[in-house]
């Protein structure tokens, strides 16, 4: 150790073992980055026994890495149990990863037991890391770090930033809780809540309390978000992401469509959410209900098992129901394809087929609808089945193939097509074949 000055001229006794222990703490990030800015020092305890100022320490733990600590004066009682360092800089050097550690003071004790004091502390390392407080404890034998006060922690490289009231952080920085509030972003993501935990160097984020995440993929609410990230540290964090999940009453708006569930899980890399728990979304006056529903949200699409979907009709009043095994609903086009006992139902029209792809217009009137095996019609005392369906609005024509039949009360036709018109209930068939009862024009509503 090289020292400055010292008001008694008798040796300097050797340091204890322990304190290379305090800075090797850090040593466990990348090549030094520049110190960061200090709070000013503060004033020193009265009478310390021995004071040093000037202090300079390499070290060289049985690890092999190099320590080097400075500090612009250092205080200790005779017997060398306690010291506290002004304006204090640490650095390891070597090694795969290193990290730079400042503070305004540092009081520790020298016996091997208790907690050491810091104020201002700031540590900084690889990749433009950089993590600030008002004060910190470094509890040895718990082997843990405190940080409390205004926290800030930053790095560059993945565009991260975090502010928080507290923090814990564990051996090496792979592990801590933070509380607060707590507020950060990441790349495109920004995130807010009041506690989050961190396991495995970030590889697993839990944060609870009034959750609420915002990305380009929209806004999501929940009482708890937990996140996991693919091994390795190439890339931006949130391209990593393998799963993400929302929890306790979720909610998600993101363009024209709302969305909420129980439960919303969530690949930012594939843009696609899957809604669980009494799910719903909404949009374009369109209501989807299910058991689950998948959005792949650069495609505007959900799929969706055991749908129910309610479109409220513009200026005509009502709306269309229907429901179905399975459907998947592409918001662009307004399209849905139903299949498993899908059913529709119109004002006094209800149409029920295996398969059935139905397209709404901008009033969320069935513009065209595809019906394929098994179909079945009802519209009053009307009943009619066939093989296939098609209809078209404009027309308000409906085209039944595939051994058609089409009845009316006590009245029958069959034929290879039947043509209805919804509107005048005038029927033409191709190579009908009837048995007409007398009373009421066929077809009339």
């Amino acid at each position: 150790m090289k020292t400055g000055s010292s008001p008694e001229p008798r040796p300097v006794p050797r340091l204890p073992s322990c304190l290379p222990a305090v800075v090797l703490l850090f040593a466990c990030g990348a090549p030094e980055t520049p110190a960061p800015a200090l709070s000013p020092a503060a004033p020193p305890e009265p009478g310390p026994e021995l004071r040093m100022t000037g202090v300079r320490m390499n070290m060289i733990p049985a690890d092999g890495e190099a320590v080097a600590l400075t500090a612009e004066r250092a205080d200790a009682n005779r017997e060398w149990t306690r010291v506290r360092l002004f304006r204090v800089h640490a650095r390891a050097e070597g090694g795969e990863r290193g990290l730079f550690l400042s503070a305004s003071t540092m009081d520790a004790p020298l016996d091997g037991t208790g907690a050491i004091q810091l104020t201002a502390p700031g540590i900084s390392g690889a990749d433009g890391m950089a993590l600030r407080a008002d004060e910190g404890v470094w509890d040895r034998a718990a082997g843990r770090m405190e940080m409390r006060g205004n926290l800030r922690l930053r790095q560059d490289s993945q565009g991260f930033t975090l502010h928080a009231q507290a923090g814990v952080f564990h051996p090496g920085g792979k592990e801590g809780q933070l509380g607060g509030p707590v507020t950060g972003a990441r790349g495109g993501i920004r995130f807010e809540g009041r506690e989050l935990l961190f396991r495995n160097g970030g590889a697993r984020v839990e944060l609870s309390g009034g959750v609420v995440v915002t990305s380009d993929h929209g806004v999501i609410r929940c009482e708890r978000l937990s996140a996991t990230a693919l091994p390795g540290g190439g890339g931006r964090w949130e391209e990593r992401i393998s799963s993400a999940a929302c929890e306790g009453s979720a909610s998600i708006a993101s363009g024209d469509w709302n969305g909420t569930a129980n439960r919303i899980g969530w690949n930012p890399r594939a843009s696609l959410m899957t809604l669980e728990g009494d799910p719903v979304v909404t949009g374009q006056g369109v209501d989807i209900r299910g058991e689950r529903i998948a959005w792949d949200q650069p495609a505007s699409r959900f799929t969706v098992s055991r749908p129910v979907i309610h479109a409220q009709r513009g200026a005509a009043g009502g709306a269309v129901q229907a429901r179905a095994a399975d459907l998947v609903w592409s918001a662009a086009t307004k399209t849905g394809e139903f299949t498993g006992g899908a059913q529709l139902t119109e004002r006094d029209t209800t149409i029920e087929c295996d398969r059935m792809e139905v397209t709404l217009d901008d009033q969320n009137q069935a513009s065209q609808l595809h019906g394929k095996d098994n179909v079945r019609i009802r519209r009053g005392r009307i009943r009619a089945q066939s093989g296939e369906l098609i209809y078209e609005r404009s027309g308000q024509e409906i085209v039944l193939t595939g051994r058609p039949e089409l009845r009316d009360g006590g009245s029958v036709i069959r034929g290879e097509a039947i043509r209805w018109n919804r509107s005048t209930g005038d029927v033409r068939v191709e190579k009908a074949r009837a048995h007409i009862e007398s009373g009421d024009a066929f077809g009339q509503p």
